[in-house]
């Protein structure tokens, strides 16, 4: 939970090594979130934290279909 909202500072060299740019990558990582801990609420994701209350960690790059699963 710490690092939910860090990226690797890899991350850049590793699209541009497979011919991809950021967007690809959120859209792909995107579909493998659960529903159990994540939700989207004003198309941005949210995950409860351990200190109570809840955070915002990003843009949501969902089609509306896939984003259906995660509405509250």
């Amino acid at each position: 939970m710490k690092y939910d909202h860090v990226v690797s500072n890899d991350l850049y060299y590793w699209l541009k090594y497979v011919g991809k740019d950021e967007e690809y990558f959120w859209r792909t990582a995107d579909k493998f979130r659960s529903n159990k801990v994540w939700w989207i609420e004003n198309n941005k994701w949210c995950k409860k934290n351990i200190w109570g209350g809840y955070s915002t960690y990003g843009h949501v790059f969902l089609e509306k279909k896939e984003k259906e699963k995660y509405l509250r």
